[in-house]
């Protein structure tokens, strides 16, 4: 979180410079927190700075997923907006309304992170643990991003395969597919290549 917190920093002082600049920071200043948040979770998002693909890593009934999923706009400050088109066109400057307001909402989800990662003083005392997501959620979480990674690169993705994925195949093996899913000319190819047998639905 100092990292976030950093980036906040540089955001409000490179306000009154760039506003293209400040709004690279508000997105890495938001990405680094909700990654320390995936962490507190247990949860490996990779690489991945696309917010509202950051968002479908989250079980469906974390309280975070909507909100992380509202941080998309901020996604394309992390490449788009930092370099000329294939034109050489540069895009313009975002408006320094945006900025300012952008800066507020990740203030609030530093904070509110915070809370969250934090070890309250009386679970400190009686050596409580902050709770961690099982290996079942992991699996979930690692098969709904590959599915929507597929989805994504409109590959054809078998029906239910994604409960399939998260009761049949090793958490290990998930985690390589999902670094292999981005490469992956289709889905059955993926599935081959880690010797992944997903068992047909039984329709008797």
């Amino acid at each position: 979180m100092e990292l976030a917190e950093e980036d906040l920093a540089g955001a409000r002082l490179l306000l009154g410079v760039s506003t293209r600049l400040a709004r690279y920071h508000v997105q890495q200043c938001a990405e680094k927190a909700v990654k320390a948040l995936f962490e507190h979770l247990n949860l490996n998002p990779g690489r991945e700075h696309r917010f509202g693909a950051l968002a479908e890593m989250l079980p469906q009934s974390n309280e975070w997923q909507a909100r992380v999923r509202n941080l998309d706009a901020l996604s394309p400050a992390a490449t788009t907006l930092r370099y000329p088109t294939a034109e050489g066109r540069i895009l313009p400057q975002p408006p320094r309304n945006l900025v300012e307001g952008e800066i507020a909402t990740a203030a609030q989800l530093v904070q509110d992170v915070k809370k969250t990662i934090s070890v309250a003083p009386d679970q400190q005392r009686s050596g409580e643990k902050k709770p961690v997501a099982t290996e079942q959620e992991r699996k979930s979480a690692l098969a709904r991003r590959i599915v929507s990674v597929a989805r994504l690169k409109e590959l054809e993705v078998p029906d239910n395969v994604e409960e399939k994925l998260a009761i049949y195949v090793d958490e290990r093996i998930l985690s390589i597919m999902l670094k292999d899913i981005q490469t992956a000319s289709s889905f059955q190819d993926l599935l081959d290549a880690h010797s992944v047998t997903i068992p047909k639905d039984d329709n008797s």
